[in-house]
């Protein structure tokens, strides 16, 4: 294995919507941690983070998922890890080592930048959002970022973290143009849809390298 999976734990973090044996087994040879809710049921062989769910949700739940993936964020600071996956639980990789091996760790990773009109978004960079499938960089970049205040008053739910990432300069890498039939990534809330093929609807556009 190479260093840099040593130094990288895997938080899946959220509500169980995809069996823990398949994500668990999917991942198997990588450090993985479950960030979930207090009353979550779950079984895994992986260490468990429990977390007191939030009274309030949020607009479109990013206060869930902000508490939930900075809960994760701490616990790697704590075991020493330098790199952080945050992980949905409702995908997987066809083949985690491939895919990490995509990533460039000295970047912020996402797959891809939503942006509605592509007009404006050549002409501003700003505009738009990086969707939250995944997110990986170095846990103290990854603390920045999902330390969340302002969860209510903001017209979506990505918009903090956008102005996160901007506000502190982070350099960024969508991986969606480098999926392939052999290195990618089920999203099984959307009848198992491959995301390699979630780009040709035309609504991402890789605006990072």
């Amino acid at each position: 294995m190479h260093t840099e999976y040593n130094n990288l734990l895997v938080v899946v973090q959220g509500n169980r919507r995809c069996s823990p044996e398949i994500i668990d087994r999917h991942w198997t040879g990588f450090n993985l941690v479950w960030s979930v809710w207090d009353d979550d049921t779950i079984e895994t062989h992986n260490p468990i983070i429990r977390n007191e769910k939030p009274k309030s949700a949020g607009v479109g739940n990013i206060t869930l998922q902000s508490k939930g993936t900075l809960r994760g964020l701490e616990y790697a600071k704590e075991k020493g890890f330098t790199h952080v996956l945050k992980w949905r639980t409702d995908q997987y990789p066809t083949n985690a080592k491939q895919l990490v091996d995509l990533f460039d760790f000295d970047k912020i990773n996402v797959l891809a930048k939503h942006n509605h009109d592509h007009v404006l978004a050549k002409r501003d960079h700003t505009y738009g959002y990086y969707v939250d499938y995944f997110m990986l960089g170095n846990v103290d970049d990854m603390i920045k970022i999902w330390s969340v205040e302002n969860t209510h008053n903001i017209p979506y739910p990505e918009y903090e973290i956008k102005n996160r990432i901007n506000t502190f300069g982070f350099s960024i890498k969508c991986i969606c143009s480098y999926l392939t039939d052999d290195n990618d990534i089920i999203w099984t809330s959307r009848n198992n849809l491959k995301l390699n093929t979630y780009n040709l609807d035309k609504t991402f556009i890789t605006l990072c390298g």
